[in-house]
């Protein structure tokens, strides 16, 4: 019972902090199978599924069920079906609502492989993944004899070398029972499913010698030694997987660097955990699985392999080539630790300057590049030439699904890496009560079980932490881990972080926030780069903006961006106040019927394909339309919304706009936006 109570515990610790967790109770169950079922404690588990199912937000339709019945019968004649007739099967079983969200579930589920939002992948529906998995074993793993003829006999000794030919792939391929290798619709599909997982990678112009592929996996595991570089001229970051770094996170994530870096004529050096790419004509990126302290580390070193100016004394690589590294080791990282079912924590390290060897180094963890200086027992480090080369860059905070101002593992052992033997009376500060202090044998059991009892109140987690260290004397330690907090407004890296997470949706987000229409039009007119126009917009709305968290959280929400919202609300430790109404700048009370950009913004948004018939009915040329549509990015939304404010700028003052727009809508059958606008206060 002692080793069960252990792994209780252990499956608690992994739960604490997920939106799941209270779905799942805390009871034991030990059943015993030499005892008849009625004996054998099996109906306390029946009863306590049935308990829990009582409690479920919401039932899935019983023809939910029979769609995943006929996709299973499916399975026996196709490994994959174009989205299109998996859409037109939904239809033919009567589900007319949520049809996307339907397929994301049987997705979820592990019933199908479908990608939407990916243009390589959305037409194609995946219905057996297993049979997908055999597909993947045969250029991965798996060296079946039949196949290896001796007219391929070259190309599988590259494979072993890590490159894979086109013609090779073909031939694999063309021998499994449902994939017909010589379609190329169906062979670059796979090729793009195998290059979204990271397991193959595409090499850039091959000219006429056929497609080249990279696959890490197959090379041969090797004792290499540690790589040689000039410590003067690099930089390293270290990753940890909490002392354990899975077999393929190396070689995936290594194929995913070497897909987004690779320079033509410069070809990477691959071996099984060590990867040499030169990503500019200055600068050399060696990835590489070293082994500290016993503890299995990624490590990303960015070395200046030529010097610009060879007067400079500074030799270290380029602040703009770190930040880009950083970024994405940051974004490739988490995906694998969240998509990884043994629930990876990715924590980042930099190497001690008091340890010359890396084997042996001390590494400080860090979560953000923000302080020029860091304790090493009783001295300091200087990291200002950290702070040059990687501030500025968003750095992994966990999942982003945690409720906002919630304490993150890093943070927690950050502060009982630090706290003295009065650890139980810093718990008294926090809230917790003296007697159940006791309970605790360290202070990390003791900070766990405190984020666990007020993840679910509406306290602010970082705010009472930041009030008990300073109380406790700890300022230093306060300030180095909340100093974003006592911030207001946005500085530059917010609104670039924000801009990170913005598509072709950022227009509707900036007239949410207040600005004109026409004066983001003559931003975008300004700028052909969409980045630098995002920033433009945001930069001037920010410079005009008192309230600038609430306003955009409150836009961010009234667009559905809910996780960038929550994102945005954690990184500030901010609280969301339900009660805020921010009256944007040019949503004023209209006269004579006037429509302000937000009421343009909300028809263009209920709109859908008869769009064009609703244009064309307020006498807007149709030539008009298809300039409008090509300069929008075939955005219906933003053609829709770009040709209402043409529309609207061109009316006399004595026209009443709402009524204009109100009599047309009825004529093409959408009363049901006119119903949804005059509910609003501000219009007549």
């Amino acid at each position: 019972m002692k080793q069960v109570a252990q792994i209780k515990d252990q499956i608690w610790q992994a739960l604490a902090g997920k939106p799941f967790a209270a779905l799942v109770r805390s009871t034991i169950f030990t059943i015993e199978n030499s005892l008849p079922f009625s004996r054998s404690n099996g109906c306390d588990i029946i009863n306590e599924i049935l308990d829990l199912s009582r409690k479920m937000i919401q039932i899935l339709p019983i023809k939910w069920l029979q769609i995943q019945q006929e996709i299973q019968k499916l399975k026996k004649k196709h490994i994959y079906l174009p989205t299109k007739q998996i859409f037109d099967l939904v239809v033919s079983l009567e589900v007319i609502h949520n049809q996307d969200v339907l397929l994301q579930y049987l997705h979820d589920i592990g019933e199908i492989l479908y990608y939407p939002d990916d243009k390589a992948l959305k037409d194609i529906v995946v219905l057996d993944l297993m049979l997908l998995v055999d597909m993947f074993k045969t250029v991965i793993t798996v060296e079946d004899p039949k196949l290896q003829t001796a007219a391929l006999r070259d190309a599988w000794i590259k494979l072993n070398t890590g490159i894979l030919e086109e013609h090779l792939l073909r031939h694999l391929w063309e021998k499994e029972e449902f994939c017909d290798s010589s379609d190329d619709k169906t062979f670059n599909f796979f090729v793009s499913l195998m290059e979204k997982f990271g397991l193959l990678c595409e090499k850039r112009h091959t000219k006429n010698k056929g497609r080249i592929f990279y696959v890490l996996s197959r090379l041969k595991p090797e004792a290499s030694a540690p790589p040689k570089y000039d410590r003067e001229r690099a930089v390293s970051l270290f990753h940890d997987f909490g002392s354990y770094l899975p077999d393929d996170l190396f070689q995936r994530a290594a194929t995913k660097f070497v897909e987004k870096f690779q320079m033509d004529n410069y070809e990477p050096q691959l071996s099984f955990e060590h990867v040499e790419l030169n990503i500019d004509e200055h600068h050399q990126v060696i990835l590489y699985v070293a082994t500290i302290r016993q503890r299995r580390m990624l490590q990303t070193t960015i070395v200046r392999t030529k010097i610009l100016n060879v007067e400079s004394a500074e030799d270290k690589p380029e602040p703009s080539v770190c930040k880009k590294v950083l970024s994405f080791l940051q974004t490739e990282l988490k995906v694998f630790s969240q998509s990884n079912a043994r629930g990876l924590k990715v924590k980042m390290y930099i190497p001690c300057a008091c340890s010359p060897k890396i084997e042996n180094a001390h590494l400080h963890i860090i979560s953000k590049f923000d302080q020029a200086v860091l304790p090493c027992g009783g001295n300091a480090m200087d990291v200002t030439h950290y702070c040059r080369l990687f501030a500025d860059s968003a750095v992994l905070q966990g999942d982003s699904a945690v409720p906002q101002g919630c304490v993150d593992d890093f943070t927690i052992q950050r502060v009982c890496e630090e706290m003295d033997d009065n650890w139980r009376q810093f718990g008294v500060r926090l809230g917790i009560g003296h007697t159940v202090t006791k309970e605790f044998e360290a202070s990390d059991k003791m900070m766990h079980h405190w984020r666990e009892k007020t993840t679910s109140s509406k306290q602010n987690q970082l705010a009472v932490l930041h009030k008990a260290l300073t109380e406790h004397g700890l300022t230093n330690l306060a300030d180095w881990l909340f100093g974003e907090t006592k911030s207001d407004g946005f500085k530059d890296q917010d609104l670039s972080f924000i801009c990170d997470h913005l598509g072709t949706e950022w227009r509707r987000l900036a007239v949410r926030l207040g600005i004109k229409w026409i004066d983001i039009d003559k931003i975008t007119d300004t700028n052909r780069n969409i980045r630098v126009s995002m920033m433009d917009a945001l930069v001037s709305w920010r410079d005009g903006c008192a309230k600038q968290i609430p306003t955009m959280i409150k836009a961010l929400r009234q667009q559905e961006l809910n996780s960038l919202a929550c994102n945005l609300c954690r990184r500030h430790a901010y609280i969301e106040d339900t009660s805020f109404e921010e009256v944007t700048v040019f949503q004023d009370q209209s006269k004579n019927g006037c429509l302000t950009d937000l009421h343009l913004l909300t028809i263009s948004e209920m709109m859908d394909e008869n769009w064009r018939q609703f244009c064309i009915g307020l006498e807007i040329p149709k030539q008009k339309l298809e300039q409008n549509k090509e300069k929008c990015s075939m955005s219906i939304v933003d053609t829709t919304m770009h040709s209402l404010v043409q529309w609207r700028d061109k009316q006399n003052d004595d026209v009443n706009q709402w009524q204009t727009v109100k009599e047309v809508l009825k004529t093409v059958g959408r009363t049901d936006i006119v119903d949804s606008l005059e509910a609003r206060k501000d219009m007549y």
